[in-house]
């Protein structure tokens, strides 16, 4: 069976430490073994997530004013991303398409980029955050593994 549902980071760690509280308390074999699976598919997607915003603050530094760069750091306000460079094609689209192949070469060395999916720029222009950014190559990473 498979099971799918979107939730935030945060919502993500809470559910996190609910199953590992449940895994320390079960007598049951069985139940330990599912919750385990829950809890490391759980803290795989967390890993992922840290190493896309970590890359992305790396790439984007340079377009940013040099500002601190946080999750929710809103792109236009506080890190001066022009409208131009978040909307156009070679900008934020080909960094977050960079970081995509980035995250699928150390994840899955033997997948062949030239089939990846690019992100395209009207999903992009969409995002405001940098955690809007992040969810969408996070998204499309998971859509490939």
């Amino acid at each position: 069976m498979k099971i799918e549902f979107e939730i935030e980071e945060r919502e993500t760690v809470l559910l996190l430490r609910i199953l590992k509280q449940s895994m320390g308390q079960t007598n049951n074999p069985n139940l330990l073994k599912t919750l385990s699976k829950i809890a490391s598919e759980l803290e795989s997607d967390l890993k992922v997530g840290n190493q896309i915003f970590h890359i992305l603050r790396e790439r984007l530094y340079d377009y940013t004013n040099h500002n601190q760069m946080f999750p929710e750091s809103n792109m236009r306000i506080y890190l001066g991303m022009s409208k131009n460079f978040i909307t156009r094609l070679g900008g934020l689209e080909r960094e977050a398409n960079r970081t995509l192949a980035i995250i699928i070469r150390t994840h899955n060395p033997n997948y062949d980029l030239r089939q990846m999916k690019r992100i395209p720029v009207s999903v992009i222009k969409k995002c405001k955050l940098i955690s809007d950014v992040q969810e969408k190559i996070q998204s499309a990473y998971e859509n490939i593994s």
